[in-house]
């Protein structure tokens, strides 16, 4: 009874010691995962200010290049977490069957590796398409990405903008 009951405890405390050293690998694991999502994908913004009246309208059909116009701003999002969630959020969406124009104010393009190039394009109130195809609006999303890219009614300068992350 006495050698059961030892074999047992020794039993458990192996399965305990093995399965502590797999938690910790695996937390290791993660964390190796998120910093390589972090630096091999990123979300670049570009947007016109909140509120700006712009002489035509922002179309989904744009190239994800750096201008340098005044009136359109660009932003860099690596924030791997933000990322997963913006992506989960968005490969979720459904498609729409409403039919109204978009007066599109802010496009993201979603790089991740090994990954075609995402481009999501959004009005300011309403209006989401990703990859040209009209979806259903997602009330989180454009707030957190509103949010994130710091798109205020307010009006200040492109150096303001660009400079609070």
């Amino acid at each position: 009874m006495y050698k059961r009951s030892k074999f047992i405890a020794l039993l458990l405390l192996f399965c305990l010691l093995n399965s502590c050293g797999k938690l910790a690998e695996s937390q290791e694991t993660d964390h190796f995962h998120a910093q390589k999502l972090t630096s091999e994908n990123y979300i670049n913004v570009r947007f016109i200010q909140s509120g700006t009246t712009y002489p035509i309208r922002m179309n989904c059909i744009v190239s994800d290049i750096e201008e340098s116009k005044n009136e359109i701003f660009f932003k860099k999002i690596t924030d791997g977490k933000f990322i997963q969630q913006f992506v989960n959020t968005y490969q979720a969406f459904e498609l729409s069957t409403e039919n109204h124009s978009t007066d599109f104010r802010i496009t993201a393009f979603v790089h991740q590796k090994d990954k075609k190039t995402d481009t999501l394009c959004f009005g300011e109130d309403y209006g989401t398409y990703v990859n040209g195809i009209k979806m259903d609006d997602n009330t989180p999303l454009l707030p957190a990405l509103k949010q994130r890219i710091h798109y205020k009614t307010t009006f200040r300068t492109k150096e303001e903008i660009l400079n609070e992350d």
